[in-house]
């Protein structure tokens, strides 16, 4: 089964998909401590706490989707579900792609949705 993530980014990257009776969107890899955006990421934190969702895990863009009344993000090549009380309410997501914070040990940590979702 092919990656639905990509390296390219720019122009264009969101990619609407059909699947499952959702919608998944397609989005590039984000390496966020190579780039300008690495103080938007360490500003993130662990919904109701003052703990980084960086310090204790891998936080990147990703695939979701929406299927019934909850997210799913992609992580390797497995959906989970994301628990709603770890969704991140913020509106100034300068990526303009849904970011997933999550280690194996704990699960997601925090999910930001893309903008405009």
């Amino acid at each position: 089964m092919r990656s639905l993530l990509r390296d390219d980014v720019g122009a264009g990257d969101e990619d609407p998909l059909l699947r499952g009776g959702g919608v998944v969107r397609r989005y590039s890899r984000c390496r966020p401590a190579a780039t300008a955006l690495a103080p938007w990421f360490r500003s993130l934190l662990q919904p109701g706490t003052s703990i980084s969702c960086c310090s204790i895990s891998d936080c990147r863009a990703t695939d979701y989707r929406v299927e019934g009344d909850h997210y799913e993000a992609l992580i390797g090549e497995k959906w989970f579900v994301v628990p709603p009380d770890k969704i991140l309410q913020r509106t100034d997501n300068p990526t303009g792609r849904a970011v997933v914070c999550w280690t194996p040990q704990r699960g997601i940590v925090c999910f930001v949705r893309a903008t405009g979702s």
